[in-house]
């Protein structure tokens, strides 16, 4: 596969567009589970459901992903590692935090923590950790973080682009690439365009219409086919939930909100082409950052505080504003403890790869560093795989083989 062309820098206006979207996105997620009853018959208005949110995020990320990559221009481990490590020095603190607010309700309110448990509640948390929780028509998220479906759908986003950009060799990047799909299953590829629509925001730049009328009129329709999507509450061909293909029930729905998103990114990059105040990108940046961090810290919490005010299930309770301001405002505080610990969270965690690769890797062989070296050129030339003949063994190794 041929390289990406170079993209154009991302304008400060831009970059603010991006922040502000993602923190409102968050902002539904987080609003939609407080409206499910726990803190009693609320409907905020304003906002999107849940999982529309989830879509955007969606979109949100093949783009940021794409645009990271192609300035980065990473390697194929390196980039899968640089993507883990995002995922885990977030989702190992939102799993402690998952354990500690479950024991914490099975203490408090023995009700509303039978509603939530589910069947296998400790194996789904090892799940988790391995980012298989959503694989062929299974849902093994545990019953106090159900937001952290997406991450399962994220990883083999990630891994799939990487193996479809980033592998040379033909034969090589094919059978990658179908043997992710083929371990991801159906639910997980069904939202695969919705990611890839923002990949596409990014690799069509050069086609948008230089016309300010033309992207207006792009922004204007992104925009009406959103809100009807979103209003309508349409679901296509079933209501997001629905066994067996849970969070993938919608997909014909949610390509189409995914392409209105799409729309409306590709419109405003053409129209915010300004620069931005360095203090409004900081703080855009700082508060946009809090956004994947709140979007896996809120559920546990959420649960925690419906406990304290007596909720009897995860579907109905008393009325209580303050509880639900209360487990946001804890959302955002352990965000931000959370993003002041990456980055040395990040390194131990690059350090654990980095041993796991030396592990894993061969020991140097001289008598056979020539060969591996014509396979690679060879494959990445003509992209097929070469007959080689290795080098006879030493005699070392040659009277050990005999001797064994």
């Amino acid at each position: 596969m041929p390289a990406p062309s170079e993209a154009s820098p991302i304008s400060g206006s831009f970059s603010v567009f991006l922040d502000l979207l993602r923190i409102y996105a968050a902002l539904c997620v987080f609003v939609c589970h407080a409206e499910f009853g726990w803190f009693g018959d609320l409907s905020i208005p304003g906002f999107l459901e849940g999982h529309d949110a989830v879509v955007v995020f969606f979109v949100l990320s093949g783009f940021v992903i794409a645009y990271s990559q192609n300035q980065n221009r990473r390697e194929f481990t390196d980039f899968v590692i640089a993507r883990l490590t995002r995922l885990y020095v977030t989702l190992l603190p939102a799993l402690f935090l998952t354990v500690a607010c479950t024991m914490a309700v099975a203490y408090l309110n023995p009700s509303l923590s039978e509603s939530l448990f589910k069947s296998f509640e400790s194996l789904r948390y090892v799940v988790c950790l391995l980012f298989l929780q959503e694989l062929w028509f299974r849902n093994l998220t545990p019953g106090f973080n159900g937001p952290l479906w997406s991450l399962s759908y994220e990883l083999f986003y990630y891994i799939l682009f990487a193996a479809a950009t980033l592998i040379r060799v033909r034969w090589l990047r094919s059978v990658s690439v179908l043997l992710i799909a083929v371990i991801a299953g159906p639910n997980i590829l069904l939202l695969l365009p919705a990611w890839l629509i923002g990949v596409a925001v990014l690799r069509l730049e050069s086609r948008r219409p230089r016309n300010v009328v033309a992207q207006w009129m792009l922004l204007l329709v992104g925009m009406v086919v959103g809100a009807v999507l979103v209003h309508g509450g349409l679901g296509f061909p079933h209501r997001e939930g629905r066994p067996p293909l849970n969070y993938s029930s919608a997909f014909v729905t949610d390509w189409i909100l995914a392409a209105s998103v799409g729309m409306i990114l590709f419109a405003m990059r053409g129209l915010l082409r300004t620069g931005a105040s360095p203090i409004v990108m900081r703080v855009a940046r700082r508060l946009g950052d809090l956004t994947f961090p709140v979007y896996i810290f809120h559920f546990p919490l959420l649960a925690f505080f419906a406990a304290l005010s007596g909720a009897e299930s995860f579907n109905r309770g008393p009325i209580n504003l303050l509880g639900i301001g209360c487990a946001f405002v804890a959302s955002v505080a352990l965000g931000l403890i959370s993003e002041r610990f990456r980055p040395r969270l990040a390194s131990m965690i690059k350090l654990r790869f980095a041993w796991l690769r030396r592990t894993i890797r061969p020991r140097n062989r001289p008598e056979l560093a020539a060969p591996i070296q014509m396979v690679v050129r060879e494959c990445n030339n003509k992209d097929v795989l070469p007959v080689i003949e290795l080098p006879p063994l030493s005699p070392v190794v040659r009277s050990a083989s005999h001797q064994s």
